[in-house]
């Protein structure tokens, strides 16, 4: 039973709570009466909690569909701070719930239907956003809506049965490449001996590029180097290192390197401060603007190192180092890393192997996105393929034995390429019945015919009336009606034939 009681000039309520334990609530008035219906109010509200007639949580589902949906999204913005995620984005993810939702002119949690969020991508895919931003945007509204139920804001994920879809190669508006060998040698061949550029010498920007190729690291991982982070003498082999703050997976990474690109970052890395960035680099997007810059200088290098002028407008016309070929694929400095993947991917390396080395949560992403399939790699792939050639005609030199006359020992016999044809002869005539008799020609050219499984039993009825001398000459001798006639091949195979 519900109690009222006045302490410093105000009524207060002791009641039994939802989990039947007595609670004290203020009533915030002065009047006893007023106490006392509140009192009884909350008790029964409790009492129904308690014994199941109301559900505990439509108080707090009431409270968050009074609440505006602006404050929610501060709230989950708030919230993925709390875990972690970077302020990159933090800030884009928010933007985009924002975006749809000043679209869809939501302002309430109970307005969020799939069939509104689709009209909303619908006005953005008719104002021109490619597929892939639309993705990005149904994502971070679904995963707004998933924030929303797990909190207890709303009784169930309101956005579940919206798909997102994925974005095929074709229909990224930015479709990177990558960078052949030879292009790769032509590019650090030029960059050496190339002036100062975005504050960074030849030099630093051509070990930039190999550090980049071989280790397949992202512009951040790669500014964030220091000397201490190069374990050029380990015994597991060289490696980097990526601390978890910079990583993009949040953890701590040890990428392998070649030995050779570990020799060439020891000379590099002697007289680096310590604890300071071994690449001074600029933004990242004035890291692509110089890595095109370089690009488009090798190129034109590229070009001018012939001096016929057909040769020089066929490479003109040629994709060789190419800031855009002719399928719009581009090079920028993320290239390099599809560079890297894809070098791997085509050494032949198992799946495993290339997903772990590119730091991939799926494969999907690793040969999906980042592999490019070259002419090469496919005339590889081919000449692992069978020879369907058509066999050589056989000559009646290859078919019978020589007798001394061809200019060949009468004892000598071509096994290899008698062999087959013989047991080719013996079994046409086993099968067929035929009145000729070829057995004399059979054995000669095969003289351990009663080895194959198709003869094994009949192999003395063969050698009776071969009548083989030690001259090497061979013929029947016998006019036996059942070597001349021989049985029916199923007879043989059988054993029901007499042994002579």
């Amino acid at each position: 039973m519900a109690t009222v009681f006045q302490r410093n000039g105000r009524w207060h309520a002791k009641i039994k709570d939802e989990r039947g334990r007595w609670a004290t609530r203020s009533c915030g008035t002065a009047d006893k009466a007023t106490s006392k219906a509140w009192a009884a109010d909350w008790e029964k509200k409790a009492r129904d909690v308690r014994e199941g007639r109301v559900d505990p949580k439509a108080e707090a589902y009431a409270l968050a569909e009074a609440t505006p949906l602006a404050e929610h999204v501060d709230a989950y913005a708030a919230d993925m701070v709390a875990r972690g995620a970077s302020a990159k984005h933090c800030r884009n993810t928010i933007q985009r719930v924002r975006r749809v939702m000043e679209i869809a002119e939501l302002s309430k949690l109970s307005a969020i239907t799939p069939a509104a969020i689709n009209n909303a991508v619908k006005v953005l895919r008719d104002g021109g956003m490619a597929k892939a931003g639309l993705c990005h945007n149904l994502r971070a509204v679904k995963m707004f809506s998933r924030w929303l139920w797990r909190n207890g804001k709303m009784r169930d994920d309101a956005l579940a049965s919206v798909k997102v879809g994925t974005v095929q190669k074709s229909e990224r508006v930015r479709r990177r490449r990558a960078l052949s060998r030879e292009e790769f040698a032509v590019l650090l061949a030029t960059i050496e001996k190339a002036e100062v550029s975005f504050c960074m010498s030849g030099s630093e920007r051509a070990m930039l590029y190999k550090a980049a190729v071989g280790t397949g690291l992202r512009v951040k991982e790669l500014a964030s180097l220091t000397p201490e982070r190069f374990d050029l003498e380990a015994e597991g082999g060289p490696a980097v290192r990526v601390v978890a703050a910079y990583s993009k997976r949040r953890r701590d990474d040890r990428q392998p390197i070649t030995v050779d690109l570990a020799e060439a970052l020891a000379v590099w890395l002697k007289g680096k401060p310590a604890k300071s960035p071994v690449f001074n680099l600029p933004s990242s997007e004035h890291t692509a603007e110089m890595f095109r810059a370089d690009v488009r200088l090798a190129r034109a290098k590229w070009i001018r190192a012939v001096a016929d002028r057909k040769e020089r407008r066929e490479r003109r016309k040629s994709d060789f180092l190419a800031v855009e070929d002719k399928s719009g694929a581009r090079l920028d400095f993320h290239a390099l890393r599809h560079t890297y993947i894809t070098w791997i991917v085509s050494s032949g390396a198992a799946v495993s192997v290339v997903q772990a080395m590119a730091r991939h949560s799926t494969p999907t992403l690793t040969f999906g996105v980042y592999s490019h399939v070259t002419l090469a790699d496919e005339s590889r792939a081919l000449a692992a393929l069978p020879v369907f050639g058509t066999p050589k005609p056989t000559t009646e030199k290859n078919i019978l034995r020589a007798t001394g006359t061809d200019d060949v020992s009468p004892h000598q016999t071509n096994t290899e390429t008698s062999a087959p044809r013989a047991h080719q002869i013996g079994r046409e005539n086993v099968r067929t019945g035929a009145n000729e008799c070829n057995y004399g020609a059979m054995l000669r050219l095969a003289p351990s015919i009663d080895e194959t499984p198709e003869f094994t039993g009949s192999g003395e009825l063969l050698r009776v009336g071969a009548g083989i001398s030690d001259t090497g000459r061979s013929g029947i001798r016998t006019r036996d009606k059942r070597i001349c006639n021989p049985p029916h091949w199923s007879t043989l195979a059988s054993g029901r034939t007499k042994k002579l």
